[in-house]
């Protein structure tokens, strides 16, 4: 809970209010029942749906995420993948994802190709 937290508390909020939405974040991503969890006690999946928590936790206007289920089990992966869908379209956000998974390609309103990479040194 307080990973989730975090990010509220850095932008002014009260312990009380943070916690409270914290909790309501983690029950989106399917980790009710975890708020006390420390991060060596939950599995890759669990620490990967607390990283989409704490993320969603702000409201943010547009959402950038790379791999978002990269440690999901398909069901999994398509839970979050809707639930990001859900979000930008009822909150009027947006998600920029960066993803080698052809199950979010596939799910995504519209898809981009990196034209041109440079390294930065």
């Amino acid at each position: 809970m307080d990973n989730v937290a975090l990010p509220l508390l850095l932008e002014g909020s009260d312990l009380a209010g943070a916690r409270t939405a914290a909790s309501d974040a983690l029950d989106r991503v399917g980790l009710s029942g975890q708020d006390m969890a420390t991060p060596a006690e939950v599995s890759g999946g669990q620490a990967q749906r607390a990283a989409v928590a704490r993320a969603l936790v702000t409201s943010p206007r547009l959402l950038f995420a790379d791999e978002p289920i990269a440690s999901l089990d398909a069901a999994g992966g398509r839970e979050i993948l809707q639930l990001l869908l859900a979000v930008a379209r009822t909150d009027g956000g947006g998600v920029l994802l960066v993803t080698h998974n052809n199950t979010a390609t596939a799910m995504a309103d519209r898809e981009g190709v990196i034209e041109h990479q440079t390294a930065l040194r």
